[in-house]
């Protein structure tokens, strides 16, 4: 009896497993497409919308086992989907988003003021056009609508992100480690709030609280592998400053490893539009160039 149980459920889950797996994959991909992490990020609930459409085919499926009336219900999902997403985000800012994340930076800064315009009481708007203003190194603006963004959603980490990223390029230290500190507590879990805050403090001098900032985004999984060699630099440095020359040795075998990556590090350093941060960061790639040459590194 339990032989014949068994053999009927791996048949049925065997029947199941592909078609269903086929619409997770369709779905999260169609997903992805309609929700940009951008937007995403702005409302946490919208990452529970995800379940309408893959709900309403897992359980079409489950009781038709037809694959016609799962994609229909698929569809229909995706379009209640498309639907309510209108109540959590306001007019525009879909748009502006995207094209931020195209890189048409102009564009999207039309459609960030005509989501401002729309609805002036909400902070998407904002937020998404201090980013813009911030890649159009435009950092007065971009300060200036982050801290309208902080004003209408005090409790939103990015708004905190973008506002002391516009101060640290500035050379407002003491500001930045402000907001640095409120962004980390607000999202324990970027890598990103940590690295800031310790290079922030870093750059202070004040490489004892820097520290323990800088191990936490380095457990953590960086965006990119540059930015892990300068976390790793920032780190071995800040070590040693320390007194702590042994240990300072882990973050620097780590930051050999990443030797290849600093050719591409040096270049977008060399291309950056200028600001009051920028040479701090030039002095700081120097170093790691010099760095890498005394280990035995080929750097780029």
């Amino acid at each position: 009896m339990t032989g014949y149980g068994s053999a009927g459920n791996f048949i049925y889950f065997e029947t199941i497993r592909r078609p269903a797996y086929v619409f997770v994959l369709v779905g999260l991909t169609c997903l992805n497409q309609l929700f940009e992490v951008t937007i995403r990020n702005m409302d946490k609930r919208l990452n529970l919308l995800y379940a309408i459409p893959l709900g309403l085919a897992f359980v079409t499926f489950l009781l038709s086992s037809d694959i016609l009336f799962t994609a229909g219900a698929f569809l229909a999902g995706l379009g209640i989907l498309y639907l309510i997403r209108g109540r959590f985000l306001p007019p525009h800012v879909d748009r502006a988003a995207r094209l931020f994340r195209s890189g048409r930076l102009q564009e999207a800064l039309v459609a960030a003021n005509a989501a401002i315009e729309a609805r002036p009481e909400s902070w998407e708007g904002y937020y998404l056009r201090a980013l813009t203003y911030y890649d159009l190194n435009q950092l007065d603006d971009a300060a200036a609508d982050a801290r309208r963004a902080i004003e209408l959603k005090p409790e939103e980490a990015t708004t905190h992100a973008i506002l002391c990223q516009v101060y640290y390029w500035q050379n407002r230290y003491d500001e930045a480690q402000l907001s640095f500190a409120k962004a980390a507590e607000l999202n324990k879990r970027d890598p990103m709030n940590h690295y800031w805050l310790g290079a922030t403090l870093f750059q202070q001098g004040e490489y004892g609280r820097a520290i323990p900032r800088l191990e936490l985004s380095a457990g953590l999984k960086m965006p990119n592998q540059q930015l892990e060699l300068l976390t790793y630099y920032y780190l071995g440095t800040a070590l040693e400053a320390e007194g702590h020359v042994e240990d300072a040795q882990f973050p620097f075998k780590k930051m050999a490893k990443l030797d290849k990556v600093f050719a591409a590090l040096e270049q977008d350093v060399r291309r950056a539009p200028e600001s009051p941060g920028l040479p701090r960061l030039r002095q700081d790639v120097t170093a790691i160039r010099r760095r890498l040459t005394h280990m035995g590194a080929e750097p780029g």
